[in-house]
């Protein structure tokens, strides 16, 4: 069947380098598809499952040194870019991973999040173990549950005031090699947010316009 496509349908598209993956923008958004707000020539930099995945998968396997309060850290803002931040607090925390039906994956499940066991008496399930969860959209979806994941979590407080909370492994500290797509979206804070826009302004630099005498005009 041939699909009539008008405004009501508009698609939107993998920011990613030539990734063609389109969707629509309303089912795209909840199907977890990541919206960021960035800088030109991307106002709204979209990331597919795919691709979504793939920056996680190397943070994983990178190698990374201890991080402590007060240490200083490269994170990434919830405007998308990534600004150098102070840890505040950590805290252990402990996660349920599961495999979804549909091929996706959650890796930072709270136990409540598991609808079909009472986790908090009983216990995490087993591996393998068929379970429902309730998603943030509040809808149940069929998993396989994996593992308990316990890791450290990181408060990091931005120097515009904002705190955030990430794993170890998506955050950089002083020495460790950056990545391609963190350093393509490095940013450094500054106190006013639109200096770029006064420091070319050059005042009283107008032309000089040079008079003409009416009686130079008439002779």
């Amino acid at each position: 069947m041939t699909k009539s496509w008008s405004r009501e349908n508009t698609c939107v598209q993998c920011s990613n380098g030539r990734c063609t993956t389109a969707f629509h923008t309303t089912c795209a958004f909840i199907a977890g598809v990541v919206f960021e707000t960035s800088d030109w020539p991307y106002p709204v930099y979209i990331t597919c499952h795919k691709h979504a995945a793939a920056p996680k998968e190397k943070s994983r396997m990178r190698p990374v040194t201890e991080v402590n309060e007060g240490d200083r850290v490269l994170a990434k803002h919830k405007n998308g870019r990534y600004y150098w931040s102070e840890v505040t607090d950590i805290k252990r925390q402990t996660y349920y991973e599961v495999d979804f039906e549909d091929g996706s994956f959650s890796d930072n499940l709270f136990p409540e999040d598991i609808e079909s066991r009472d986790c908090r008496q009983e216990g995490p399930p087993l591996e393998g173990q068929q379970v429902q969860v309730r998603w943030t959209d509040g809808e149940l979806y069929g998993a396989v549950f994996r593992q308990v994941n316990c890791q450290d979590m990181y408060t990091i407080e931005f120097e515009d005031g904002s705190f955030m909370t990430y794993k170890r492994q998506d955050l950089w500290a002083d020495g460790e090699e950056l990545p391609k797509y963190v350093k393509s979206r490095m940013s450094a804070a500054t106190e006013r947010k639109y200096d770029c826009f006064y420091s070319e302004v050059v005042k009283d630099k107008r032309r000089p316009k040079h008079k003409i005498s009416y009686l130079k005009m008439l002779g």
